[in-house]
């Protein structure tokens, strides 16, 4: 559902929503990652209405279908009935017209009341990109039209809030003519260290540029809840059980994910998933003007981008700017094929599947679909008959005479091991050979066939025969799409064979904790009976019996746990959280 559609057709429905300031100044490649996870780890860096309301001079950047529109409409419902004066305007509509006649009588009314006193005024203008759908200098011309209609006297009583897709806010440009057309007056003045006075808002950039967060897990139930799904615990529980929470972090992301569940029953697969993905975010929002851009045009757009950053390893590219000075980001208009036209790139970049990085710039929405891509742009270059060596030799490269995968195109050689053709045969083989963990972190493993994950492991338990350690590493995601009942027989006899190293007994053991292998059992439980078994294995052993237990499992626990005459430190919260509530009280506890 678009973002209009949102605003027009639902009622509004509460989430918090919090906010992410961006900093103007930031140059590493870290940065960009972490947007979608800082709110996660960092909650207290994010900024809420209540603080953006106490600035004066706003930018709040959005991919469309974050909500942006919503938001904004539901600050100005919630200030005026509260008293306070504030007005909901659309910029494409202030193109060529006086602001008057965008307001309704009671508006109009308040705004002249507004102009005769001395209080102050929100103003919410919604959004940059529409302003600028016919020419940039449309967007510049309104904004000092607004600036004009609202009067040079009463600037400094006014609050602006200016929304903008991510790709559409000319870092340099843009920021300078907000500046321009709307100083602050000095709000204090003091002595600076020369002796000189200076203002205090001239220590504050303006204007303030923030991002819209994702939506996190209450949020998404709220949303859920309001959107007519019955069984929110089960639609919540099979986001979980999929790990699809990457794919549910904006309004509109949740209400096509819900448009899938209600239709199917599920969620999907991976690969089920970063399609569905694709092609909602590919789509121009019903309702808006957008530049034309067909399905295919892009998803060919995205690939090229997609491609141009994993082999370039520079995940964010900048917003083209006649003043941009960025080095460190790409330019997108030269990763994209050289027949494309401008609007064609301009409507490609303005769609949901890109979204901030840092000031200025802008990424995939997800860094997982990026590599999918780039899979889908070389499997393009394969089957219109490039050279099987040339594949090779994207994929290895030689560090000290020994071939290995390059470490940017693992995540994309694990995509590229899904179906028959001959040159995914070769990439298969490579992978078997140089690098088969990947399977274990990167890709859509439930993708493969069950024959090739066989392989994969038999060739993971050989090279860590005799060792300690084998140092694997994992994503809990991708072992629970790796796991299928046809494998228990396997993965069974890899966890009780002791000549293997313990770690990838482990990871054995995490495969079927998160695949949910109940035919694996016994296998744990024979880990935690036995007294030559070291502890490290046995913790995550009692792990697979508290996730996927039967009632006969976890009464074999409690009785081998029962004769132990001690159980290590470690060990005795996996075995609690195993038992507790439902074989043991918490007087056995």
């Amino acid at each position: 559902m678009s973002e209009q559609a949102h605003t027009e057709q639902q009622p509004f429905v509460e989430l918090n929503r919090r906010f992410r300031k961006l900093d103007q100044k930031a140059k590493a490649e870290e940065t960009a990652l972490d947007s979608y996870t800082v709110s996660l780890f960092w909650p207290d860096r994010s900024l809420s209405w209540d603080d953006l309301l106490k600035e004066s001079r706003v930018v709040i950047l959005g991919e469309p279908g974050s909500g942006k529109t919503w938001e904004l409409r539901e600050r100005v419902r919630l200030l005026t009935s509260q008293g306070e004066f504030a007005f909901f305007i659309r910029l494409d509509q202030l193109v060529g017209r006086e602001l008057k006649t965008l307001l309704n009588a009671e508006d109009q009314r308040r705004f002249i009341q507004w102009r005769q006193n001395t209080a102050q005024a929100h103003f919410f203008l919604d959004s940059v990109d529409e302003a600028k759908f016919h020419k940039v200098s449309d967007f510049y011309a309104t904004l000092e039209r607004f600036g004009n209609e609202i009067g040079a006297d009463s600037l400094g009583r006014a609050k602006i809030f200016l929304s903008s897709r991510i790709s559409e806010w000319k870092p340099a440009s843009d920021a300078f003519e907000f500046r321009r057309l709307f100083p602050l007056p000095p709000t204090m003045m003091r002595t600076d260290n020369d002796g000189g006075s200076k203002s205090v808002n001239d220590e504050k950039p303006l204007p303030l540029v923030v991002h819209l967060q994702p939506l996190d897990k209450a949020q998404v139930e709220c949303f859920a809840r309001t959107q007519g799904v019955l069984n929110v615990s089960e639609f919540i529980d099979a986001l979980d059980r999929a790990f699809a929470w990457e794919f549910a972090r904006r309004p509109l992301d949740v209400s096509d994910l819900i448009g899938f569940w209600k239709e199917k029953g599920r969620i999907g697969s991976l690969t089920e998933l970063v399609e569905f993905d694709m092609s909602s975010k590919l789509r121009p929002r019903a309702g808006r003007d957008e530049h034309q851009l067909s399905e295919a045009e892009g998803r060919e757009g995205a690939e090229w981008l997609a491609a141009a950053s994993v082999f370039s390893r520079k995940f964010s590219f900048f917003v083209p700017d006649d003043n941009s000075t960025e080095s460190e980001a790409l330019n997108p208009l030269g990763c994209l094929p050289s027949s494309w036209r401008d609007d064609q790139a301009r409507a490609l970049l303005s769609r949901a599947i890109f979204d901030s990085a840092v000031y200025g710039r802008f990424r995939f929405h997800h860094r997982r679909v990026g590599e999918y891509l780039t899979a889908k742009w070389i499997a393009a270059r394969m089957d219109n008959g490039c050279p099987q060596y040339e594949l090779e030799h994207i994929l290895v490269e030689n560090v000290r005479s020994r071939k290995v995968l390059r470490p940017a195109l693992r995540p994309v050689a694990a995509w590229l091991c899904s179906g028959n053709k001959r040159w995914i045969q070769l990439v298969r083989s490579l992978v078997v050979e140089l690098d088969p963990e990947v399977h274990l972190n990167f890709g859509d493993p439930a993708n493969l066939t069950v024959d090739y994950r066989r392989q994969v492991l038999a060739t993971l338990a050989h090279s860590s025969r005799g060792r300690r350690r084998t140092w694997l590493q994992s994503s809990h995601d991708c072992l629970a799409r790796f796991a299928d009942p046809s494998l228990s027989l396997d993965i069974k006899a890899l966890i009780l064979d002791r000549t293997l190293a313990v770690d990838f007994r482990i990871e054995m053991l995490e495969i079927v904790r998160h695949g949910r292998l109940a035919e694996c059992l016994d296998a744990a439980i024979s880990i935690i009976a036995s007294p030559d078994e070291p502890d490290d294995i046995k913790l995550y052993a009692a792990m697979v019996i508290g996730a996927i237990g039967s009632k006969t499992a976890r009464t074999q626990l409690h009785q081998i746990g029962s004769q132990l005459p001690r159980i290590p430190n470690r060990l005795c919260p996996s075995i609690v959280e195993a038992l507790y509530p439902k074989e043991i009280s918490s007087t056995e506890v």
